[in-house]
């Protein structure tokens, strides 16, 4: 009876050790989150994210919103990876098995602000919106669902991106209005 329990414990702390060499590994190599050690620049900016962009929402649908807001912590030539204001980290590809690319208004670069939508599971960017640079030209805004809206008049209005840079923004609304923002640096 001895020799069989000091068998089950010398293979339990086989396994455990086992266990935690593994878990060591992986912590070293960056595929298992480090907390704190990334993104820990860019807190003050994580702290700013809009996370509920719905202003006032009673003229748009209720629906339950996918929209994930958080600061860009890189970019690859087909990856981008972003933290929630949880410390959560979103690591997807930027283009799906189907060879179809998600759409990003706005340029890339790391510390900004963005609204982004998956798909494909979580795996791959639908929408990416960088906020950063569209609240320069616009305040009254929301993204449900992957989708801008402008405030016109007094009710929301589904736009269409056409351009986002630091040079302006442009979007055409389901209204008819085209909303044409320049920069006023030159």
């Amino acid at each position: 009876m001895k020799k069989e329990t000091t068998k089950r414990i010398l293979w339990f702390l086989f396994y455990f050790a086992l266990g935690f060499g593994v878990a060591f590994l992986l912590y070293n190599s960056g595929l298992l989150s480090r907390g704190e050690q990334y993104g820990e620049q860019y807190k003050d900016t994580i702290a700013d994210i809009k996370t509920d962009s719905l202003i006032k929402t009673d003229t748009l649908p209720h629906v339950a919103d996918s929209t994930i807001y958080g600061v860009s912590d890189g970019f690859g030539m087909s990856t981008f990876v972003m933290q929630d204001s949880l410390g959560n980290y979103y690591e997807v590809m930027r283009m799906a098995d189907d060879g179809t690319y998600g759409q990003i208004y706005g340029s890339l670069s790391e510390g900004q602000k963005y609204a982004m939508t998956v798909r494909q599971g979580g795996e791959v960017l639908d929408k990416l919106y960088n906020l950063t640079q569209l609240e320069l030209y616009v305040k009254d805004y929301c993204i449900l669902n992957g989708t801008l809206y402008l405030r016109n008049e007094g009710t929301w209005d589904e736009v269409e991106v056409k351009s986002l840079d630091e040079r302006g923004f442009v979007a055409i609304g389901k209204s008819g209005k085209e909303y044409n923002y320049k920069s006023s640096e030159k």
